[in-house]
Parts: structure tokens; sequence; C-alpha cells
């Protein structure tokens, strides 16, 4: 294989890792408090149950962001 089809290849993958990350975001944080804030559902649980889900999306997207950042790493110079 030649070097930019390597060199496109990894940026392919970092891009796709870092979407997914966006979405995680979305999913797990956005979606909920938009839900909250414009009355669309009543909270079943409670604020610190609410606030630890959200942390733990905020890891996972920040877990796969930092997963493309070390994909990109691989680029050759």
């Amino acid at each position: 294989m030649t070097n930019s089809i390597v060199t496109e290849r990894i940026k392919l993958g970092a891009a796709a890792l870092n979407t997914l990350a966006t979405a995680s975001v979305t999913v797990g944080v956005l979606a909920p408090a938009a839900a909250a804030f414009y009355g669309l559902s009543a909270p079943t649980a409670p604020a610190w149950e609410l606030a630890l889900g959200a942390a733990v999306w905020v890891s996972f997207a920040g877990g796969l962001h930092y997963g493309a950042q070390r994909l990109l790493g691989r680029l050759p110079p």
C-alpha cells in the first residue's frame, strides 16, 4: 500500500472515533439535559445519579477522543 492510502485510512479511523465520541456526549448528556430543560420527561432518578451518568458518558467520549488522537499519532512523517 502506498503511503497516502495508509495516511487516509488512519485519518478515516480517527474521524470515525471522534464522531462516535461526539455522538456519545449528545446521547448521554445533551439529550437528557434538553429533555429535562424543556419538561419533556420528569426525572425518575436522583440528581446525583443523573450527574454520575453524565460523567460516565463524558468519560467514555473522552476515551474515544483520546483513542482518535493516538490513532493520528501513527501517521507516517
